[in-house]
């Protein structure tokens, strides 16, 4: 996986094919608004947009994928955590929320 800082948007590249199996699905987040959306990128650089999405909390620290898919929020103030998934059509759907987790962890990754 591959992470893009860009002002305070986060982009997560999905689509790496050791590391994720929601290949060329893209999740965007700003961490000051909580406004997210979702995207497609194909193996020839073709772009597509999916939809946004509404509802995000504000300040994760820490957006992380996994090989299938699922997405892990963290937040390293707060020791909050959320999941959510992402499928290969780029179309994303919240899980659940993780209370609990340490605070102040500073690297989070995932296969």
């Amino acid at each position: 996986m591959r992470k893009i800082l860009l002002s305070s948007i986060v982009w997560l590249v999905l689509g790496i094919p050791y590391s994720v199996q929601a290949e060329g699905s893209l999740l965007f987040y700003n961490a000051g608004s909580g406004e997210g959306a979702t995207a497609r990128l194909d193996s020839a650089g073709n772009y597509e947009f999916v939809g946004g999405i509404s509802g995000f909390a504000t300040r994760w620290t820490h957006i992380t994928g996994t090989a299938g898919g699922g997405v892990l929020f963290y937040n390293a103030s707060t020791g909050l955590g959320a999941t959510a998934q992402l499928d290969n059509a780029g179309n994303y759907s919240f899980v659940s929320e993780i209370p609990g987790f340490a605070p102040g962890w500073t690297h989070i990754a995932g296969r």
